[in-house]
């Protein structure tokens, strides 16, 4: 059983939330303070693939899709998209939010850049692309030294938010 606790900022437009989770292999508890009190909350967690999750609370499923950038996680669920900042709890930065073997968009939008090909290293918080959409511009980088695996989409391409754009493997 993989057992880890995290303190997490979740940031919704002005409302920021202090959550302290634990998380145990699928099942997520702990509590959060909406500002009035804390309240408890659970829920389990189950991986998709590509960046897809299904959360069930209380009996409700829900698809969700995590988008990770550093110590930064970008969920969007039910047509909305919610921030939340991790960190360990005890401080420090949390050291298992880059762990996916791949790069998603953050976003629906065009490819307008890739910085990356096969085959080659890249160290941590490099550009790895691009995604364009409404005239905003998101950058993705590599959440740890990384060798890439695949580009799976080109330049000028369209790609939906949770799209798996580059894989990669560990750095040798």
């Amino acid at each position: 059983m993989s057992r880890r606790a995290l303190r997490r900022t979740y940031v919704a437009g002005n409302e920021v939330y202090d959550l302290d989770l634990r998380h145990d292999d699928g099942r997520v508890e702990g509590t959060y303070d909406p500002g009035d009190g804390e309240r408890p909350i659970a829920f389990d967690v189950e991986r998709l693939g590509d960046g897809v999750v299904r959360v069930t609370r209380d009996g409700v499923r829900a698809r969700a899709t995590v988008v990770r950038d550093g110590d930064t996680a970008w969920v969007a669920i039910d047509g909305h998209t919610y921030e939340l900042r991790i960190e360990e709890v005890g401080g420090g930065a949390a050291h298992h939010a880059g762990e996916e073997d791949f790069a998603v968009s953050p976003m629906t939008g065009t490819l307008a850049k890739v910085s990356v090909e096969p085959g080659q290293q890249v160290e941590a918080d490099a550009e790895l692309f691009v995604v364009e959409a409404m005239k905003m511009e998101y950058v993705v980088r590599a959440p740890r030294d990384v060798t890439v695996a695949e580009v799976r989409h080109t330049v000028g391409e369209q790609v939906e938010q949770g799209r798996v754009v580059v894989t990669f493997e560990e750095a040798p």
